[in-house]
């Protein structure tokens, strides 16, 4: 029962998670700022957004993951890529963004390489403000991307996430597994 514009707007909202309230980004859909609030409305109207303090979110997040398992992957990598180019010129601007969110959307976007950098610091700065549940989630999602010292990195911040949650045992075989990859990056530099 959604118009093309709330469907435009739903399907780039389950992309844009917690930033759906960015109304220029929906600019990346060909819509305007009228279109963008009157589907917004559109999908509060029907309880698949919903209005929070500081503007709108998702009713559940069961709704979110379907409509962004609905838009065709190569349609949802080109998206990631777009806004993953929005947010590295912010970036660039020195517009404070989370580095895990540049990080997501520049992996799923397929820039890799330009992600990798936020991902590592954003997963720093999440540690520090006390989420080492969503670090956790985000190195191990990136994990098989890095490589050498990033990969070495990546993994000593996990065991303090890992550390953080209280998971001794898994902090420590990590810390095995590290030592083992010491080993070989040693051995490639000779």
């Amino acid at each position: 029962s959604l118009d093309q514009s709330a469907r435009n707007v739903l399907n780039l909202a389950s992309i844009l998670g917690s930033a759906l309230n960015d109304l220029s980004a929906y600019a990346l859909v060909d819509l305007s700022v009228g279109q963008t609030m009157s589907g917004m409305a559109q999908l509060v109207r029907l309880r698949i957004l919903r209005e929070r303090g500081d503007g709108l979110e998702f009713a559940n997040e069961l709704i979110r993951g379907h409509a962004y398992v609905s838009v065709p992957s190569p349609l949802r990598r080109a998206l990631h890529g777009e806004i993953a180019g929005r947010l590295l010129t912010e970036a660039a601007e020195g517009i404070a963004r989370s580095g895990l969110e540049i990080a997501w959307h520049c992996f799923r976007g397929g820039r890799t390489s330009e992600g990798i950098p936020f991902l590592l610091s954003g997963a720093q700065a999440a540690l520090r403000a006390g989420a080492p549940h969503g670090v956790e989630l985000a190195l191990r999602s990136g994990m098989d991307s890095l490589k050498g010292e990033y990969a070495l990195r990546a993994r000593v911040l996990l065991v303090q996430a890992l550390q953080e949650q209280g998971r001794w045992s898994d902090s420590v075989a990590l810390l095995e597994e590290i030592e083992g990859i010491r080993a070989v990056v040693r051995t490639d530099m000779k």
